[in-house]
């Protein structure tokens, strides 16, 4: 069957419906009638099947309905026994005379009333025919087959059961045959529609695709032959589908059918207030049926077949006619304005600008960006409409995440309206795509000085540029940048958000229901600073969904990143390597916001152990982020290699490491490594540097570093009681524990008990010790953070207490995400299927299927499900 699957893309429960009809047919008969509507693969799945039952060595024979001879009796089961007039003149006299009337041969003979007598002649020919092979009949259309031939069919099929006589056969929906069991064909799901449109036409721009996607609605015939542009004239199949019907249509008929064909789902119940009687004369025709107040079509190539017939001038008066009828649904009516228009017109363009706003307002990412382009096109040529393009271009940038479509949109020279939005649009590419911080730097910096206060300047293109500077400073995170930048946000402070201040300074704004992408993550990178990242965690997520869903792909993924850190912060690992990477697949692994999912992984993998994983992602970070001084990105790379050095035992490369990006006893306000204090301390006090240790301890409370939020609180007082050699050192670790919040923090509270057990054995408290140490433990192991469970229970076992491993291992060594991955293969479902549902790239889902077919100790999906049933129950 491999060879019919490449053809019937999508198809795969209907090969598994074959497959076990065709082995039921190898030794017991049996009947089966594929159904569904028009072009929807009925034929195509029968051809498969045929096919296959041949190559199998079954004795195969086919007919089709033909509506021609629907009035010739037994002309259907002539055209199938039509192989078999050797055989039927070896049949005993009884069998011969009632076939040789089926097939025409005894002009003589009289009608045949008893449908009983010929199927059972049929059934002793086939027999004759086959000898020791099974029979599979193909039967296409059996409804359209003359009334004789089909009740005899239909006949033959309720006898089957017992015999090797298989009937196969195909009918269009509300077709049904009485007594046969039927499977229904359902639509291709998005993934296969849209694979063999790409066989088609992968040229295809992003919304002409889904354009025909939707139009399609996973109907395989229109996928193949829908006009890829109006105009194009309908294949051959659609024109003998409805063309013929809806040429014979009255001119009013015809007006409401296009009419309907042009509008929204939503809109269809407008329509039959403007002819009533032609819609009726729709229904006469099979076109559509009216339920209730709607107009609803009998098959999705009704409306591509009347909207192709029509002319350009047709289409637009349809258009203009609906939206009169839509006064109250504006977005609507705007859309119908404009597919009436003949040429730019600034009317209309000024209502899909606010239309856009009111869109991006709302998170609309998608609707928003093609809403710009459309008032983009319906602007006059001029100042304005290169604002438009510009605004358009940074909107689809920076939400969007298309880098590819700023060079497209913009205007070589745009006017001064445009400046500010040209350049942040550019910005976008740099920061983006290429990751040029400095040249987006300049380009910004240079374009709002350029406006300098100008008060026709419009405020939201100077929150764009803004927020754009903002994204390269973060990544960039040196002090010349973001001194530029505070300078300007303090110039221009009255014209623009006033959470954007506030954001500079670190300072968490809780946002009221926030839908704007481009504020959510602006919001949530000033929440992160302060952790507290989940006073917006809806509306990222909302951000997120947005861009896998390809909408707010550009934001999606700074969405993704600042869950993801805040995710590994709160101890959610597997959720944060999830979130990494769904950032990297919306990305395409491009930009520093690329490196900083990276940074999910490499956090993860130094924790849990995974070296290799740790080494890889670091080196990607580091060797990025030192050509373009990304300061932001190379320190989640150091701090990811501290972590691992730690865990494994090696202080002298932890301190080396952790020195190199922020120095001992040295701490401003703002300095970037301030969730480093406990791992450098750490690393001071276990390689002898007390006085070091001591120096940064006192810098960080100096500059206040604990204020900031219960986490850094928590590792001040940590680092604090660590670094405490004296009598003083147990009520250090008391405080730091104590801290208010600080049990959100698990793996930092989970290190800091670990820590207080080591003091608390050395004194000889030795129960004390204990008892930290085995709270420690239960919090690594449910972490998974292997390094740091070999620690804690060393620790354990000088304090004279055994610690017994899990049971073989594997419930640690499965990650809740492998366990998803592999639940849902064990199901069956495809490694696309499982990347769909779960925001994975398929090879992402295969690399874990490997992981956990090594962890699990099995070779195949087929053994899966008893692999984690076994595990389950470990």
């Amino acid at each position: 069957m491999s060879a019919h699957v490449v053809d019937l893309l999508g198809r795969q429960r209907e090969f598994d419906v074959v497959r076990r009809f065709l082995e039921d047919a190898a030794v017991a008969g049996r009947a089966l009638l594929l159904t569904g509507p028009a072009g929807i693969g009925r034929t195509a799945v029968l051809e498969m099947a045929m096919s296959t039952a041949s190559a199998a060595g079954a004795w195969v024979a086919r007919a089709q309905g033909v509506a021609d001879e629907t009035d010739v009796p037994f002309a259907g089961l002539s055209q199938l026994l039509a192989p078999l007039d050797e055989v039927v003149e070896r049949l005993d006299p009884g069998p011969h005379a009632i076939l040789a009337a089926v097939l025409g041969r005894d002009q003589g003979a009289g009608p045949l009333v008893d449908g009983g007598v010929v199927v059972a002649a049929v059934v002793a020919a086939l027999e004759e025919a086959a000898g020791a092979r099974p029979v599979v009949l193909g039967v296409d259309d059996l409804p359209m087959m003359d009334v004789q031939s089909a009740e005899c069919l239909r006949l033959l099929g309720r006898q089957l059961p017992g015999r090797r006589i298989s009937l196969l056969a195909t009918a269009r929906t509300g077709g049904e045959v009485e007594g046969l069991p039927e499977h229904r064909l359902a639509p291709l799901d998005e993934e296969a529609a849209a694979a063999l449109l790409a066989t088609r036409a992968p040229w295809l721009s992003r919304s002409d695709r889904e354009r025909l996607l939707r139009e399609a609605d996973g109907n395989p015939l229109l996928l193949c032959e829908l006009p890829l542009w109006p105009g194009q004239a309908l294949g051959p199949h659609l024109v003998s589908l409805f063309g013929d019907r809806v040429a014979a249509l009255s001119t009013a008929a015809r007006r409401l059918l296009l009419r309907a064909a042009l509008a929204d789902p939503c809109d269809l119940d407008v329509l039959l207030g403007m002819g009533v009687p032609a819609a009726d004369d729709l229904c006469q025709a099979g076109l559509v049926e009216v339920i209730g107040a709607r107009i609803v079509f009998v098959h999705p190539a009704v409306p591509v077949t009347v909207t192709a017939a029509a002319t350009a001038t047709e289409r637009r008066r349809a258009h203009a006619a609906l939206a009169g009828a839509l006064a109250d649904r504006p977005e609507r009516r705007l859309w119908h304005l404009s597919e009436a228009s003949t040429g730019p017109d600034e009317g209309i363009a000024n209502g899909w600008e606010e239309s856009a706003r009111h869109l991006l307002e709302r998170g609309d990412a998608a609707g928003a960006i093609a809403a710009f382009d459309r008032c983009t096109s319906l602007t006059p040529p001029g100042v304005a409409r290169s604002r438009r393009a510009a605004r358009a271009a940074y909107t689809a940038a920076a939400v969007g995440g298309d880098l590819d479509g700023v060079a497209t949109r913009l205007s070589p020279e745009p006017g001064s309206g445009a400046s500010l939005w040209a350049a942040a649009a550019r910005a976008q590419v740099l920061v983006q795509g290429d990751g040029d911080l400095d040249a987006a730097h300049h380009v910004l910096v240079d374009a709002v000085e350029a406006v300098g206060v100008d008060p026709e300047t419009e405020p939201a293109a100077l929150t764009a540029a803004l927020d754009t500077l903002l994204l390269a400073c973060r990544l960039a995170d040196r002090p010349a940048l973001w001194s530029s930048l505070c300078a300007l946000v303090a110039r221009h402070g009255t014209r623009i958000p006033p959470d954007f201040a506030p954001s500079l300074r670190g300072e968490g704004v809780v946002p009221a229901d926030r839908h704007d992408p481009t504020e959510t993550v602006r919001v949530g990178w000033s929440l992160l600073a302060v952790d507290r990242l989940e006073c917006c965690g809806p509306a990222l997520r909302r951000v997120l969904d947005d861009g896998l869903r390809g909408g707010a792909a550009g934001s999606g993924i700074g969405a993704a990143v600042l869950l993801m850190l805040d995710a590994f912060s709160a101890g959610r690992w597997d959720e944060a390597g999830l979130l990494a990477e769904q950032a990297q697949v919306m990305c395409a692994s491009r930009g520093g916001l690329a490196m900083l999912a990276r940074a999910g992984q490499a956090l993860v993998a130094a924790c849990r152990g995974d070296e290799v994983a740790c080494r890889e992602h670091t080196t990607a970070m580091i060797g990025w982020a030192a050509p373009r001084d990304a300061r932001l990105v190379h320190r989640y790379a150091v701090h990811a290699r501290v972590l691992a050095a730690l865990g494994r035992g090696d202080a002298e490369t932890a301190y080396h490491q952790a020195c190199s990006v922020t120095r001992p006893g040295v701490f401003g306000p703002d300095d970037p490594g301030r969730l480093l204090v406990m791992d450098l301390v750490e690393a001071a006090v276990r390689t002898g540097r007390h006085d070091e240790a001591v120096a940064h301890v006192r810098a960080a409370q100096d500059a206040g570093v604990a204020a900031v939020s219960a986490r850094t609180a928590l590792v001040v007082a940590g680092a604090a009681a660590l670094a405490e050699q004296g009598e003083q050192a147990r009520s250090r670790y008391e405080e730091a524990l104590a801290v208010p919040g600080a049990q959100a923090w698990p793996f930092d509270v989970a290190r800091v008990r670990l820590a207080y057990g080591e003091h608390l054995r050395r004194s000889r408290a030795t129960l004390a010790a204990r008892l930290e140490l085995t709270t420690s433990l239960a919090t690594f192991r449910r972490l998974g953070a292997e390094p740091w469970i070999a620690r804690a229970e060393s620790e354990l076992r000088a304090a004279g207490h055994r610690t017994p491993r899990v049971r073989g291992g594997v419930p640690r060594a499965l990650s809740h995400q492998e366990r998803t991955v592999a639940g849902l293969a064990a199901t069956g479902a495809t490694n696309r299927q499982i990347g769909e549902r779960l925001g994975l790239s398929h090879r992402t889902v295969g690399s874990h299927l490997t992981r956990v077919f090594q962890k699990l100790g099995v070779t195949s999906r087929a053994a899966l499900g008893e692999a984690l049933r076994a595990v389950s129950q470990d």
